[in-house]
């Protein structure tokens, strides 16, 4: 657990960065090459320049917004779930939570994120 517990920390960091560049270096040894992400607003996008994509669009939608852990992760196996929150420049927080796949050799292979769409209008 422990090794999953640094990747998903440094996983959830990254979405605090506010450019492509600093996403990728904080991204790059802890997801897969072809990791797979999708969200209630993104369909399912493979590869790490795409993932870093996503995570920059959301950075320059909502300037300043920050994400942060919530609670401790659940893994077992392979597979895994946390909650999250992302705290707007308003001080609106929006609650999440993503269920995550790792691969062997521990980085994340698959995130399925789930919020509710109409908390980010």
């Amino acid at each position: 657990m422990d090794k999953h517990l640094t990747t998903i920390k440094a996983y959830v960091s990254a979405w605090n960065e506010p450019s492509e560049d600093k996403i990728n270096r904080a991204v790059v040894n802890h997801v897969a090459q072809n990791v797979r992400y999708c969200d209630p607003f993104t369909d399912e996008v493979q590869g790490v320049k795409a993932l870093v994509k996503v995570m920059a669009n959301v950075s320059q939608s909502f300037p300043g917004v920050k994400h942060e852990l919530v609670g401790e992760p659940a893994v077992h196996h392979e597979v895994g779930y946390y909650h999250w929150t992302a705290r707007l420049e308003s001080g609106k927080t929006i609650p999440g939570m993503d269920y995550i796949e790792f691969g062997p050799e521990g980085r994340i292979t698959r995130v399925v994120s789930f919020t509710n769409a109409a908390d980010w209008q």
